[in-house]
């Protein structure tokens, strides 16, 4: 029995000495890997960005990064990753999710929202030196490891492997080169098969280029415009857009039927001040026109004017299009659209669920998301 328990003892307490080292180990090289990224002051790489999981194909994108301590960055995209460019020039950050759309906000002194597109340590590490998956400040790993070397497209890494469960269970490697240089990601959110898995590359790497702030100025596109950030808040794509039953400035009222013969329902809230709302109209009235008997209609929503001021400039106008009104207090379908911002246009197809949504006039995003459901307006 003793020698059972000796057995055991010796036996827990080779296993314990290894998970030490292990640890040891593991921190060490991430020691010396955080040591290596603070001597750099720029880096120049091509990108390559993937996701998978088995509801959706595996996609990527590829694309270049330019980065500069503190707080400059220029990283461009191009395939299915939700980001085209991002762009920091010292004092501002420029996100683009589309081509022409981008949101704008004060630049992280020491670069730590240079995080984005999603996942990319490489160049998360550049600048924080950290690889917890949720952010520098979010929770700490339960356990780490050496987990030994690896060869990939003739270049072998050292592979540091961490795990955590808050607030989610994660599983990530990071491959480092012989010069301890972050160069590959590769994170496993949840458990099981259906876990999703989203892997970083970065190749042909410069650390030697000679840059200047100068490198990073950036203006945006005169065709693209400002997220205010009142769009985030609206209703997701693929939602339901709420029903409502709302009076036209004649006294009648108007229901939203959705599934009734419509392919399509354009929901725009405006109001008469605003022009940007009326410099939209004109497009309306001729999507209207064109495609009323392809089975479009729009519903505008005026929540600020008097029926008879309404009816007055539509009237003068010539438009024809739908047109309600609704209550200035309270939620209502306001609250139910989660409208802050005017104009706000939603557009529903057959089913009544949401398939594009904008802030400000966009003309060819709608006139893109109305193609996508078989609806050309005539030349």
């Amino acid at each position: 029995m003793h020698t059972i328990l000796r057995l055991i003892c010796i036996v827990m307490c080779s296993f314990t000495a290894q998970v030490v080292l292990g640890n040891q180990a593991a921190e060490t090289l991430l020691k010396d890997a955080e040591a290596r990224a603070r001597t750099l002051n720029s880096l120049s790489a091509r990108i390559e960005l993937s996701w998978e999981s088995p509801s959706q194909s595996l996609r990527r994108s590829a694309g270049t990064v330019t980065l500069m301590k503190p707080n400059f960055a220029l990283i461009k995209l191009s395939g299915d990753y939700p980001l085209v460019t991002l762009a920091a020039d010292g004092r501002s950050r420029y996100l683009f999710s589309e081509a022409n759309k981008y949101s704008l906000a004060a630049a992280d002194a020491k670069g730590k929202d240079i995080d984005t597109p999603w996942w990319a340590f490489p160049v998360r590490f550049f600048f924080t030196q950290s690889i917890r998956p949720f952010g520098p400040d979010s929770p700490p790993w339960t356990s780490s490891r050496d987990a030994g070397m690896e060869t990939i497209g003739g270049k072998t890494y050292r592979i540091l492997e961490i795990t955590g469960d808050k607030p989610m269970a994660y599983v990530a490697r990071f491959y480092f080169d012989r010069n301890k240089l972050l160069c590959r990601s590769v994170v496993r959110f949840g458990e099981g098969e259906k876990a999703p898995v989203f892997t970083a590359q970065i190749e042909d790497v410069s650390t030697t280029g000679r840059l200047r702030p100068k490198n990073f100025k950036f203006n945006p596109p005169a065709t693209a415009r400002l997220d205010t950030g009142a769009e985030k808040k609206m209703l997701a794509i693929g939602d339901r857009g709420p029903e409502f039953s709302l009076p036209t400035p004649e006294g009648s009222l108007l229901k939203l039927e959705i599934a009734k013969g419509k392919k399509a329902t354009l929901i725009n809230f405006w109001y008469l001040s605003c022009p940007p709302c009326r410099a939209e109209f004109e497009l309306f009235q001729k999507l209207y026109a064109d495609l009323k008997d392809q089975g479009f209609t729009i519903i505008a929503i005026n929540t600020v004017d008097q029926g008879k001021d309404i009816a007055s400039y539509f009237r003068d106008n010539r438009f024809t299009f739908p047109v309600v009104m609704s209550e200035r207090d309270g939620p209502g379908v306001i609250g139910a659209y989660r409208i802050e911002t005017y104009p706000s246009s939603y557009l529903l197809n057959s089913e009544g669920k949401i398939v594009y949504r904008a802030v400000g006039v966009d003309e060819a995003g709608l006139l893109r998301s109305l193609k996508e459901l078989g609806l050309r307006p005539k030349p």
